[in-house]
This record gives structure tokens, sequence and C-alpha cells, in this order.
């Protein structure tokens, strides 16, 4: 019997290391199907034989041992690298099983039949064979029956790929289900908004932290697109949001992330609140386009209202500060001026008080003068004082070195 080798040694490698049969024994329905090929065949020795890239490794023999020996030592290699049945009457005077193992050393093979075996016709995994030490012993009739023989151990390899794809696919989709609860938990647990837009804007997922900002139900957010004129949103000057200028809409439109926007949004209830928007694009890997649109939103309504506070009450201190720098000027502009004008008068007090002080006086007239010329001078230096305080908080007083 004669297969086609169709499949690559490395797609044979692959369906054999699926099966894990180098790691899965013992195999107890492998050992009785291999004790039936002895038993019905007449030979006195029997094995199954499973082949990676460098070594044979009997996985089952009807005599109880195994071992592991080179691909090239081995009498099963023929039959495995040509997918095709092997029948010799003696092994001894064949030139492709002469050199191998079983041949020349016990237990010193003469007759031999091997047929291959796999889940799949074209990707054999390993190879039936039946043997004896005398040679002629085996028929075309046994070389059916162990074919026969090699389709059960075939059904049973192609049972145990199904079962073990059965058992991977359900443990990985339970790690995927893990997986998936995960980041669930994780995308709700985000403090900060999330949701994402389909190409057309439309809001397909959102976390709670979002439908709590927005002050919207599951519901009512799903499907709403930035361009449903229920939204109600503004700018940092008060003035609306066009549809195209949301942040999302020009991730959609040109792919690129946005950052830090401002937002003012009315909610259902009448109440206004600020947020600071973040947007990426999700694209296809293989295509680049978008695919998605993810915007994040962080609620500042109270950063911005301390802000308001805070420049209102700047406000109001600037207008303070203002009143009383006028008050300080008019009051210096008054002082300056009063300065100015007691200064003239006393001018000519004191001129008057010297040309006194030049005629005829008795002692007393001359003391009682001094006293007035003394007082004088200091309240002219007082006035001097106040005119240089009054230049120089006008800014306009000189300073000669």
């Amino acid at each position: 019997m004669t297969k086609d080798t169709n499949g690559s040694e490395q797609q044979r490698l692959e369906a054999l290391f699926e099966l894990d049969l180098l790691n899965g024994g013992p195999f107890i329905d492998i050992d009785r199907l291999v004790n039936l090929a002895a038993e019905i065949c007449g030979g006195n020795l029997a094995a199954f034989t499973v082949h990676d890239a460098d070594n044979a490794h009997q996985i089952s023999t009807s005599w109880g041992q195994t071992y592991t020996i080179p691909k090239a030592e081995c009498m099963c290699s023929i039959s495995l690298a040509a997918n095709t049945t092997v029948h010799t009457a003696d092994a001894r005077a064949d030139t492709r099983l002469a050199g191998t193992r079983d041949v020349l050393q016990p237990p010193h093979v003469r007759s031999f039949i091997s047929v291959p075996v796999g889940a799949e016709p074209d990707q054999p995994i390993g190879v039936l064979a039946v043997g004896d030490t005398d040679p002629g012993r085996f028929s075309h009739r046994d070389v059916q029956r162990l074919e026969k023989v090699a389709e059960l151990i075939s059904a049973f390899v192609l049972q145990r790929r199904t079962a073990l794809r059965a058992t991977r696919a359900a443990t990985k989709t339970g790690e995927e289900r893990q997986r998936h609860t995960l980041h669930q938990l994780i995308f709700e647990a985000i403090q900060e908004g999330v949701n994402v837009h389909t190409p057309q804007g439309d809001v397909i997922e959102m976390n709670a932290a979002c439908l709590r900002i927005l002050g919207l139900t599951r519901a009512e957010m799903l499907g709403r697109a930035f361009t449903d004129p229920r939204w109600r949103t503004f700018k940092a000057d008060g003035s609306p949001f066009l549809a195209d200028e949301y942040p999302v809409a020009v991730t959609l439109r040109t792919g690129l992330p946005v950052q830090n926007v401002p937002m003012g949004i009315e909610l259902p209830s009448g109440e206004l609140r600020w947020i600071t928007i973040n947007t990426v694009p999700l694209c296809n890997p293989e295509t680049g386009e978008v695919e998605y649109g993810v915007a994040t939103m962080k609620d500042v309504t109270a950063q911005r209202e301390a802000e308001l506070r805070l420049s209102a009450k700047n406000a109001e201190l600037g207008a303070a500060l203002a009143a009383a720098e006028k008050a300080d000027r008019v009051k210096m502009d008054f002082m300056g001026v009063m300065s100015h004008e007691l200064r003239t008068p006393m001018n000519a007090v004191l001129s008057c008080a010297n040309l006194l002080s030049q005629t005829r006086l008795d002692p007393a007239q001359k003391r009682m003068l001094g006293v007035l010329d003394e007082a004088g001078r200091q309240m002219l230096a007082l006035l001097n004082d106040l005119l240089d305080l009054s230049s120089l908080n006008a800014d306009k007083m000189r300073i000669d070195p």
C-alpha cells in the first residue's frame, strides 16, 4: 500500500507534537493494538514508533520495553520517509535495512513489515511494525492484516488529536474568558471616563466613569454619535463646539491623537460640567485605517470653578489695588499742592524775619525773632520733605550725584 507524501516535514513534526505522544504515555489502547499485530501476523516482535526530527521513539512494544535511537538506525525510517508500507522477507539481504540497528544487533530481525501511521494520510507521525528473527515468516495476507491494525492506530491518533484540540480550545476559551473578565474589570475600574467610537462616530462602548461624568445611562449612551443634537457642548470661551471640531471627530478624520481639549457639557439635569478630553485612534495593523476612536475624559468642574473663583478674586483685588493707588495719588497730589502753597508764604515770613533782624532791636526782640526764624526754617524743611515725598511717589524726583 503506497500513500502520497504532500505535507512538509515541518507540518509532520507539528502534527506529532500536537498529539503529545512523547510525554503522554502509557497508552493502553496502543499497547493492545501492538500486541494484536504481533498475534495476527504471527511475528515474535511488534512495535509502534514515532519519529521527530532526529530520533525514533518506541511508544509501545510487544515485549514491554522501549527505547529511543537515531532515525538513521531505525528500520521504520524507510517506511516513514516514503510514507509507504515496507515488506521484506529477509532484512539482512535487503540493502535498505541491512545496516539498521535491529538487524545488526539483537534481536537480529530478519522478516519485517512496517506501515506508516498518522491522523492524516499525508502526514505520518509514526510506524507500526512487526518482525521475526526468522526469514520469510510474513505473507501478503499478513501485510494486509498489519495495515488494518495500523488503520486502527491511526483512528486512535485522530481521536486523540480531536480530544486534545477540544481540551485546548476549552482551556483557551476559559483563559480568554478570564482575560476578558479581567480587562472588563480594569476598564470599569478606570477613574477617567472612556468611550469608544466607530468611524461613523457612534458610541459602542463606555465605562462607568464615562456615564457618571456625562450623567447618562448606558442605554442613552449607546449609539449616540458626537453629531447628535442632544449634545450641548461649549469651548472654554463659551462658544459651542461644531460637529467636526469634536476631538474624536478630528482623530477619526486625521488618524492623529488629540490632547487636553477643555469642553463644557450641559447635562440632562441642566448642570454645566467641565471636562478635558484626550483621543487616540485604533488602527487596523495591516491596512493602517482607523477602525475606532477612543476618547478619555476627566471631570475638571471643581478645578474650573476654583479657577473662576480665583480669577474673580484676582479681579476684585486688582480693582481694590487700583482704587487704593488712585487714592494714594490723590493724597500725594494734595500734599504736593499744599506743601507748595504753604512754602510760598513761609518763604515770605522768613524773608521778613531776615530783614527785621537787620534793624535795631532790643535783646528781647532779637530773642523772639530768633525763635520765629528757627521755627520758620523747620517748617520750611518739613514742607520741602513733603514735596520730595510727593515727587518720589509720582516718579518725578531727580537725584543729582
